[in-house]
């Protein structure tokens, strides 16, 4: 027997000695896996295969499977490796992707690879199902490069429509893939019927890789011998001179079995041929043969684009696309969602019938449908684990996290008179409660075929000549009750109208703060807040609209979260042109007003609502540097006994419900306006003839919603910019290192850790640029005014003494996340995009830095002479019992330094120990190498001709398993003695270094 199997980036060509190349791999050349599979795979360049002798194993073949079952027999998800998560985030994610994410609250770059990849799918099949035709989905590449490298405008037309059809990035790499499929498939020719016979048999999909494959395998050869025929549901060898006449009946059978007539004259010779050629005559071998047979050759150019479109959708390599089968797995999914339906309504038609047929004495058999349910099951079971790891109810929780997600799709377009209905229970009306309402109300307009507005702030056009004649007065009105001319004023009254309530100013006013606060509540209540919410152990649908509220306005607080969004506020400022320095000074002040607004809590609409002050983003600004200034930090909240607005201690009694309802609805409308803002809208606002500082709250948020087409382009190209990033990081050389200390740290693996671990590796490197250290000296400065100085940052602390007080290691962790504190003050005083990107890295390095401390692995800077690099200590599970220090260095002249510690015990001394283990260096063993290594040797015992602990020289490979890798789980990192034994070290490298240097 030869046993062939071919590693996945073994591309077969015409020009390759395939013979040779396939006769040198053999079993132990296990091809690595392609994205989402574990266990045993066959990538379509692997075959275990006897060519010389058919298969003399009797197997049963009579289990039925539908369609539907069989498409779902894919082997688990396993998204652990660094490989597979590059393939799918940078080859399979689109921008349109990435928007989508955006927009339901998820950042790509904060999952791990399991979870990305689990939301990446909804949204893919979200964007597949929608059917929208999506505008430039060729901005990942300039349409010259794609024209220089695809060398054909029409061709790379035909490849832009099939990835834009499979949802994947127009990247320079998948591009030359498929040109790559369409050079080698176009060279295919019709293959020998023992190719063919080699597909069929090796259950091979018939791609540019496995034609290839067959046919240098093959080499003319018969791939069986003998025949196969069914009888009674089994599959057996024929005897010599067995006529196949003599079984027509189980031919026919298979023929039906595999979906085909059994009449039809053709198939019969189909299925005949396989049995001559010495292949089981089973359906899936006929239904594989069928599918070869109808392709034809030559290629053309359209079958090898889009099968291979497909399969990098599928993350797979271009040349592993079936030239029978064209659809990607996501579309595969899409219809998928509605053969369930039908499956399951089969099921059910199924039971119905066959409890009259039994009664009949006739039975259906229906378990193939159930296969095909269970099978579904248990892919909903993989996503419920995936989004509640180690949780033993996670289906129930996944259950709750789709059902709000849908209830409040519903509430959104539920008639916006159940926002009048609510205003007597408001305080009290869960998101259940609220869901429930605008169903029942739903639908009685349905039944009434009322047209009606809805929850959701944007006004079908088809209603709205309708319902300004039918509020054709609603001016009058609201000038009658002494209120302004205002659209939320405006909806107030139609909605009052739709309840037939009294419209009164008290009645409008309460009525606009809670349709301000349902839609600003519903627009925030975002899929990935959702999940949030129920990992958190709530539960969204038992929530009010305040629990909901304050929820999300914490979760908006997160330094992480702001950063990033004013990283993006940032890059937009810089990128108009049209906006000068001082309108940049005044946009980046009121980004900051409305960013402040979120971080208290809105004390600034207290403190104007105090004053009786008219609510104008200047009077807002005013109160927001008084509030500053003083530090007052006014915290003003709700709670079932509120009688008016809380201050601290200046709470005033006269203040009323009606306060309450003024700071609900300006508390909105901020929320509102910080959603929306961006330089591109406050510049057409003012272009527009408006004052920012003169204008009121409400005007102001209403203005930011409107995106124009400035807007748009440059909220594409922020995106395209992060995306750009997250592929650069995950397509880096040193992110399989990155990844495999983020794991044995037990830190997710997420784009932003892996971006920080290369950062922190980087480190250690002699030759890297803007090491942590020197990005730290850059960013981290002393306040301009003293008096402001944070107690507990080191902004205004030495830093030199602050990096060498982290040779402390029992203080190290409290020395990193003071670091991190400086930063996030540095990042509240950033102007610049560059800046901010910068320092938001800087502190996310610090934080990865900080958690590796928890597992006994430190980066201490080190002035080696030629700048500083970071020496890398981490504690390990030593050979025995007791744990050992592992220690790695590069200096500029002696070497890469790197030193195994272990505590022996001192005999000559009663309950002590000594340090024992190995020193070694890359460099010779030159006189100033060996005067270097016999130092640090002699400060860590005091003894130079110590046997303890020994040298070598000219050590190139690592002197462990791993020198990279963080601490093990069970090194002991708390004993003093080996932290001691790791300060010793530090202490002797920089000590000798400096002897060297100084002399």
């Amino acid at each position: 027997m030869t046993n062939v199997s071919a590693l996945g980036q073994f591309m077969a060509s015409p020009e390759d000695n395939l013979s040779e190349r396939i006769s040198s791999f053999t079993a132990s050349s296990m091809a690595p896996k392609p994205f989402g599979m574990t266990g045993p795979v066959n990538l379509g360049m692997s075959a275990d295969v006897d060519l010389n002798s058919g298969r003399h194993d009797i197997e049963a073949y009579s289990n039925k499977t539908s369609a539907l079952a069989k498409s779902l027999e894919q082997n688990s998800l396993d998204f652990s490796s660094v490989h597979n998560f590059d393939v799918v985030m940078s080859h399979t994610m689109s921008q349109e992707d990435y928007a989508k994410a955006k927009e339901d609250g998820f950042d790509m770059r904060d999952l791990d690879p399991q979870e990305a990849v689990t939301i990446l799918d909804k949204v893919k099949t979200v964007l597949a199902q929608s059917g929208q035709i999506i505008d430039g989905y060729n901005d990942d590449l300039d349409i010259e490069t794609l024209k220089n490298i695809v060398g054909n405008e029409v061709m790379a037309g035909d490849i832009l429509d099939a990835f834009h059809q499979n949802d994947i990035p127009a990247t320079k790499e998948n591009i030359r893939d498929v040109v790559n499929a369409v050079e080698k498939g176009s060279l295919l020719t019709e293959p020998k019927d023992t190719a063919v016979n080699y597909l069929v048999e090796n259950k091979l999909e018939p791609s540019v890789d496995n034609f290839y494959l067959a046919d240098h395998a093959t080499n003319g050869r018969r791939s069986g011998q003998g025949s196969y025929y069914m009888e009674g549901g089994y599959l057996n060898k024929t005897g010599a001179g067995l006529a196949l006449d003599d079984i027509a009946a189980s031919i026919s059978e298979v023929i039906e079995e595999a979906g085909f007539e059994a009449a039809d004259e053709k198939m019969q010779d189909t299925a005949r041929k396989l049995l001559k050629d010495g292949l089981a005559l089973t359906p899936d071998n006929l239904q594989k043969k069928i599918e070869i047979d109808n392709i034809s050759f030559p290629l053309t150019r359209e079958v090898i684009i889009d099968s291979a479109a497909a399969a990098i959708a599928d993350g797979k390599k271009a040349t592993q696309g079936s030239f029978s089968d064209h659809e990607s797995l996501v579309q595969k999914a899409v219809s998928l969602k509605k053969s369930l339906f039908l499956e399951e309504t089969r099921f059910e038609m199924s039971a119905e019938v066959n409890l009259r047929l039994l009664r009949s004495g006739i039975t259906i058999d229906t378990s193939y449908v159930e296969k095909a349910v269970e099978e579904l099951k248990a892919a909903n079971d993989q996503i419920a684990n995936v989004l509640f790891p180690d949780r033993s109810n996670a289906l129930d929780l996944y259950d709750l996290y789709k059902k709000t997600n849908e209830e409040v799709g519903v509430i959104k377009e539920s008639p916006a008179a159940v926002i009048g209905a609510l205003t007597k229970e408001f305080k009290s009306a869960t998101l259940e409660d609220i869901f429930n309402k605008g169903s029942a109300l739903k639908a009685s307009y349905e039944k009434a075929q009322a047209t009606y507005e809805a929850v959701g702030t944007q006004v079908r056009s088809d209603l709205g000549d309708s319902i300004k004649k039918a509020f054709r007065n609603v001016d009058e009105v609201l000038k009658g009750i002494d209120l302004e001319l205002t659209d939320d004023n405006r909806r107030a009254v139609r909605i009052l109208s739709y309840n037939h309530a009294e419209v009164t100013s008290s009645s409008v006013e309460a009525v606009r703060a809670i349709d301000n606060k349902l839609v600003s509540t519903i627009d925030k209540l975002k899929p990935s807040a959702v999940l949030d919410m129920i990992r958190e152990g709530r539960n969204p649908l038992a929530m009010t609209l305040d629990e909901l509220g304050g929820y999300l306005d914490d979760k908006d607080k997160d330094p992480d979260k702001q950063s990033d969004k004013y990283s993006r506020f940032l890059y937009k400022l810089e990128k108009n042109g049209q906006i000068t320095d001082k309108e940049k000074e005044s946009y980046i002040g009121i980004y900051r007003l409305f960013e402040n607004l979120k971080k208290t809590d809105h004390a600034a609409i207290g403190m104007v609502l105090e004053t009786g002050s008219e609510m104008t983003i200047g009077n807002l600004l005013t109160a927001n540097r008084t509030l500053t200034r003083s530090k007052r930090g006014m915290d003003f909240k709700f709670d079932d006994d509120f009688g008016g607005l809380k201050a601290g201690e200046r709470k005033n009694t006269a203040i009323d419900v009606q306060i309450e309802t003024a700071f609900r609805y300006y508390s909105s409308k901020a929320d509102k306006a910080y959603d929306n803002i961006s330089p591109e809208k406050m510049l057409a606002f003012e272009n527009a003839g408006n004052v920012i500082e003169n204008t009121l709250l409400p005007a102001f948020a209403d203005a930011m919603e409107h995106q124009g087409e400035e807007e748009k382009r440059l909220e594409k190209e922020v995106n395209k910019k992060e995306l750009e990033d997250l592929r650069n990081t995950l397509s880096d050389g040193l992110s399989k290192d990155s990844a495999s200390e983020l794991e044995k740290a037990d830190i997710p693996v997420t784009v932003r850790n892996l971006e920080a671990m290369e950062e922190i590796i980087a480190s250690r490197k002699r030759r890297c640029l803007n090491k942590i250290w020197d990005q730290l000296r850059e960013r981290v400065k002393a306040p301009q005014d003293k008096d402001q100085e944070d107690k507990d940052s080191l902004s205004g602390a030495n830093l030199n003494e602050a990096l060498d007080s982290l040779k402390d290691l029992n203080n190290y962790k409290n020395t990193i996340d003071n670091m991190a504190r400086s930063l996030e003050t540095a990042m509240n005083t950033a102007d610049t995009y560059i800046d901010i990107k910068a320092i938001k890295l800087l502190h996310k390095e610090l934080s990865v830095a900080s958690t590796l401390a928890d597992k006994g692995s430190y980066e201490i800077p080190v002035d080696t002479g030629a700048g500083e690099v970071s020496l890398h200590i981490s504690f390990k599970k030593g050979d025995g019992a007791s744990s050992k220090v592992e220690a790695s260095i590069e200096t500029e002249n002696y070497g890469t330094v790197k030193a195994d510690l272990s505590l022996l015990p001192d005999p000559n001394v009663h309950d002590a120990s000594k340090v024992g283990g190995m020193l070694t260096t890359s460099a010779h063993g030159r006189a100033d190498v060996r005067r270097f290594m016999e130092n640090i040797k002699y400060i860590m015992t005091g003894d130079i001709s110590s046997t303890d602990l020994s040298i070598m020289y000219e050590v190139t490979k690592q002197t462990s398993d791993d020198t990279n890798a963080a601490v093990s789980r069970e090194a002991d990192t708390t004993d003093k003695s080996l932290i001691k034994t790791a300060e010793l070290f530090i202490k002797a490298v920089t000590d000798s270094i400096s002897m060297m240097e100084g002399s």
